[in-house]
C-alpha cells in the first residue's frame, strides 16, 4: 500500500510540475443521466476494496457483540447514508463552480495531494521495513 501511495504522489507531483491541462470533462459525457448512472453504481458494486470493506465492518459489528437482526440493519441503514452523502457529492463537484476552481488551482492540489500522499506512503514504507527487520 505505501509503495502505491509513493507512486500516486510521484506521478501528483510530476503532474503539477508539468503543468499540463486537468482533465475535467466526464469521460462518459455522451451518456444521458441514469446511463452514467448505471456506471457508476456498476463501477462500484465490482470494486473488490468495497466488498473487504463491508466484510471487515461486518465482522466488527458481530465482534462487538451486535445481534444478526442488528447487523442486518445496519446494511439498509449505511447504504441510505452514503447514497445521500456521496450523492451530495456528485452534485457539488460536478457544478461548474467546482470544476472551474479546480482547473484554477489544479497545480496546488495537485502539489499538495502529492506531498500528502508521498508522506503516508513513505511512512508506510519504512514501517514495514522496520517491521521485517525486528
Amino acid at each position: 500500500g505505501g509503495t502505491y501511495l509513493v507512486y500516486l504522489a510521484i506521478r501528483s507531483l510530476l503532474s503539477a510540475w508539468r503543468n499540463r491541462p486537468v482533465e475535467t470533462e466526464a469521460k462518459t459525457k455522451n451518456l444521458n443521466v441514469w446511463a452514467s448512472w448505471r456506471l457508476g453504481l456498476f463501477v462500484n458494486l465490482t470494486n473488490p476494496k468495497s466488498a473487504l470493506l463491508w466484510a471487515a465492518v461486518t465482522s466488527y459489528l458481530f465482534g462487538a457483540g451486535l445481534s444478526g437482526w442488528q447487523v442486518a440493519l445496519f446494511g439498509p441503514l449505511a447504504a441510505v447514508t452514503a447514497f445521500l452523502i456521496y450523492g451530495s457529492y456528485a452534485l457539488i463537484f460536478s457544478s461548474s463552480i467546482a470544476v472551474q476552481g479546480y482547473r484554477r488551482f489544479a497545480r496546488v492540489f495537485e502539489t499538495l495531494f502529492g506531498m500528502i500522499f508521498g508522506a503516508l506512503g513513505g511512512k508506510l514504507v519504512i514501517d514495514g521495513i522496520r517491521e521485517l527487520k525486528s
